[in-house]
C-alpha cells in the first residue's frame, strides 16, 4: 500500500477506537456492565474476553474493508462483506456450541440467496458486456469494409 493510502487508513484506525470507547463511557453501558457480566453464563473473564475479541473483529473488518475499497474497488469490498454473510451464524454454531434455530436458518438462507444473487447479477452483466463489445467489433469490421 502506498504512503497515501495508509494515512487515510490510520486516522480511520485511532478515530474508531476513540469511538468505540468514548460511547462505551458515555452511553451508560459502563453502569449495565456488572449486571451484564453476573448474566453470563460462564464467567466474568469470558464476558470481558468476549467483549474484547468482539471489538477487535469489528475494528478489523472495518478497516479491511476500507482497505479493499482502497486497494481493489468498492465492488470487490461489497462482494467480500456479501460473502461473510451466511457464514456468521454457522460459525456462531461451531464456536458457541449455539442451537441453529429457525431464525438462523432464515437468515443463513436469505444471505446465502442475495450472495448468490449477487454473483448471478455479475455474470448477467459480464455477458451483456461482452455481447455488446461483439457487437461493436462487428459493426467496426463493416464500416471498415465498406470504406475500402
Amino acid at each position: 500500500m502506498n504512503k497515501g493510502k495508509s494515512q487515510n487508513v490510520f486516522p480511520l484506525i485511532v478515530e474508531s477506537i476513540f469511538g468505540h470507547f468514548s460511547s462505551f463511557m458515555s452511553g451508560g453501558e459502563l453502569k449495565d456492565l456488572k449486571g451484564k457480566m453476573e448474566g453470563f453464563k460462564t464467567c466474568k473473564v469470558s464476558y470481558v474476553m468476549t467483549l474484547f475479541w468482539i471489538a477487535i473483529a469489528w475494528q478489523v473488518s472495518s478497516v479491511d474493508m476500507v482497505g479493499l475499497v482502497l486497494t481493489v474497488s468498492s465492488l470487490f469490498s461489497n462482494f467480500i462483506s456479501m460473502l461473510s454473510l451466511p457464514l456468521v451464524p454457522i460459525a456462531s454454531t461451531v464456536i458457541y456450541y449455539e442451537r441453529m434455530n429457525g431464525v438462523k436458518i432464515v437468515s443463513v438462507l436469505m444471505a446465502t440467496w442475495g450472495f448468490v444473487s449477487h454473483l448471478y447479477q455479475q455474470y448477467l452483466d459480464d455477458v451483456n458486456n461482452k455481447s455488446d463489445e461483439t457487437i461493436e467489433s462487428d459493426f467496426i469490421f463493416q464500416a471498415s469494409d465498406e470504406c475500402k
